[in-house]
């Protein structure tokens, strides 16, 4: 999703969902039930990421990064994805955005080749060479 944001955005896009190596990928209707603690410590991590990495955490809530992230999902929608409605026949994936073709499609990864993937997008994107 780096690719979906103007330059200066790229490495806040690239660490947008970096605090859940620390809290853990939780889906939305469970976030909502574990507020404000969860929204506090999700703030600390990025605060800290930031530091870091020399982002302003405001970055990874960006409008611009948010509707690529959400591109994204739409993405992974499109081309990952098997069952996409609910039993009731809802859609279980609604959102404004839809995947265009700027979006290329894409292929599932075992974890290692999406490290390498990542870590040759940061170098791009900061010409730090990532360990």
């Amino acid at each position: 999703m780096s690719r979906l944001v103007p330059a200066p955005l790229q490495k806040a896009a690239l660490l947008h969902d970096a605090a859940e190596a620390y809290l853990g990928d939780v889906i939305r209707p469970l976030k909502h039930l574990l507020q404000p603690r969860y929204g506090e410590l999700g703030a600390l991590w990025e605060r800290a990421i930031g530091e870091r990495f020399d982002v302003d955490p405001a970055l990874f809530s960006h409008r611009d990064v948010k509707h690529a992230d959400r591109v994204a999902l739409m993405a992974e929608r499109r081309d990952l994805v098997n069952l996409t409605r609910l039993r009731d026949g809802g859609d279980a994936w609604a959102f404004e955005e839809t995947a265009t073709e700027e979006v290329p499609r894409l292929r599932g990864k075992i974890p290692a080749h999406a490290r390498v993937d990542f870590l040759i997008r940061w170098n791009a994107v900061t010409g730090e060479v990532a360990k």
